[in-house]
């Protein structure tokens, strides 16, 4: 029998990875290519009002391209950059958003995205074959790891000695040759094709590491509310779990040897003063500005990579310090097993009882009376026969899906996607009455002035001393109609806090 079962339930992990799904999904060359043009830096975020901006611009760019029908829609029509950024965000998490110190909100890419653009980007390259630059790379590394962990002594021994002989000999070839003697366009693009290679499987490791850090912080806060073990006991295996992060995995290694350069300043500059060298090799004449560009873009962004698992990390070691001081650790344990208690004694109830049951968790009450509903129109008794049933009116009116969804429920967070749109960079506060009396016919119905009512007080906003403003709407039948409200002034950290709210 074949092992294909086996490999094929070994592939589950691969599968169920976002990279994956990302790579999958009916819109991922979409998606990928607005992340490769606004993201050229993957460690570094976009402020949200410029990220929708620019994003509206590149789907407007894609549609004028002819690639309308390839784009993520939404009611007929080309989905707006915010929304598609809602998306990435809620539905598939392959945007990260977070608000920055200065309240503006930040988006950045996930690992999991990160990783899919550098998969698709050695798919693309033109230089994906083995050449002998890469596979003389390759049996380096094999001759290391044999000499470290094979018992074979002779043969470790052999292969050093040869290491050896060879660097005198290439020591020898240099000197005779005053220098380098030069390679040809093709070798030198090897050369930095290994570089840049070897450079892109960083970033995404460090990326995940950041992840790791904030979930971890997030599982600690939640075990102190749910583990009965002293506090001091808790933070220490949140300390060993952070300590095996960065000593048994991948990417934490990756981040302890990254540090280990970067931290030092002279050996930092030695390599930045190396690459640019490198890329200025004649060589290299026709593609040095391109080169250069990729290595420099590379080595920044496992600098900035490390930045940001810093500030990770010093972040959620301010987060946890912050939940010890303001909760008291074994009230909160007491509060979470006696609403585990209830919960279980209201489920047990609820297993076994009958309809009309009184609850175990409330005193009985005296039971009112009232005189006996009437449930039916006519009585048994009645000699008066009910009125015939009208037959239905023929050739009745048959709406669409479209049409139906109108005469619905406000669309709170649609509007509110509309509205904020049409904002432009640097406003600090939106008046939803003007706002709202410039959005499309469709958008402007009477219903929605309930939906942004409701939303306001929501979010805090005392309506009543709020002035009085005119909605300009549309009815069902096309007709305009005027209807006066409140006027409702939010800022945009409010309106952001609003579609919270509506999720």
């Amino acid at each position: 029998m074949s092992d294909v079962v086996s490999v094929f339930q070994d592939l589950d992990t691969a599968y169920q990875k976002k990279t994956i799904k990302l790579l999958q999904s009916k819109h991922s060359q979409v998606y990928l290519a607005l992340f490769r043009a606004l993201f050229p830096d993957t460690s570094q975020g976009m402020v949200a009002d410029e990220l929708w901006s620019r994003m509206d611009e590149c789907l407007r760019d894609l549609e004028e391209a002819g690639f309308a029908d390839l784009l993520p829609k939404e009611g007929g029509k080309t989905k707006r950059g915010r929304s598609v950024c809602h998306d990435l965000i809620d539905r598939y998490n392959w945007v990260e958003s977070k608000r920055r110190e200065d309240g503006q909100m930040e988006y950045r890419l996930t690992s999991d995205a990160v990783e899919a653009l550098e998969t698709v980007e050695r798919l693309r390259a033109t230089n994906t074959v083995m050449t002998g630059s890469r596979m003389h790379t390759i049996l380096d590394q094999i001759d290391r790891a044999y000499v470290r962990l094979s018992p074979n002594y002779e043969e470790g021994l052999r292969i050093l000695q040869q290491r050896v002989a060879d660097a005198l000999d290439e020591l020898d070839q240099y000197e005779a040759a005053g220098g380098s003697r030069g390679l040809s366009a093709e070798e030198a693009r090897d050369e930095v094709a290994n570089i840049i290679d070897l450079m892109s499987g960083i970033p995404v490791d460090l990326r995940r590491l950041e992840e790791d850090i904030h979930a971890n912080a997030g599982e600690l806060i939640g075990r102190f509310r749910e583990d009965d073990r002293p506090t001091g006991e808790i933070i220490g295996d949140y300390i060993q779990a952070g300590r095996r992060l960065l000593d048994e995995t991948d990417h934490g290694r990756s981040f302890q040897d990254s540090l280990a350069v970067i931290g030092d300043a002279s050996l930092a500059g030695d390599v930045d003063t190396k690459l640019d060298a490198i890329v200025r090799t004649p060589a290299l004449a026709d593609a040095a500005w391109e080169n250069s560009l990729r290595m420099q873009d590379g080595w920044n962004q496992i600098a900035n990579g490390i930045v940001w698992v810093n500030r990770e990390n010093s972040k959620s070691t301010h987060t946890i310090n912050r939940s010890l001081s303001r909760h008291d650790v074994s009230r909160d344990r007491e509060l979470t097993r006696t609403l585990k208690d209830l919960e279980a004694a209201a489920y047990a109830w609820a297993s076994t009882t009958r309809p009309r049951s009184e609850g175990p968790l409330v005193p009985t009450v005296a039971k009112l009376k009232v005189d006996t509903l009437r449930t039916q129109p006519y009585t048994p008794t009645s000699k008066i026969p009910p009125p015939p049933l009208e037959d239905e009116e023929p050739g009745g009116v048959t709406l669409s899906l479209e049409e139906l969804r109108r005469v619905g429920g406000p669309l709170t967070r649609e509007i509110l996607d509309a509205i904020a749109a049409r904002q432009p960079l640097g406003r600090q506060s939106v008046d939803l009455a003007e706002e709202f009396s410039e959005l499309n016919v469709e958008q402007r119905r009477p219903v929605e002035i309930a939906g942004l009512v409701q939303l306001a007080t929501s979010l805090g906003v005392n309506l009543g001393e709020c002035g009085r403003a005119t909605y300009a709407c549309v009815s069902i039948d096309g007709s305009s109609v005027q209807w006066e409200g409140p006027r409702i002034v939010l800022t945009l950290p409010q309106m952001d806090e609003g579609r919270g709210v509506l999720t």
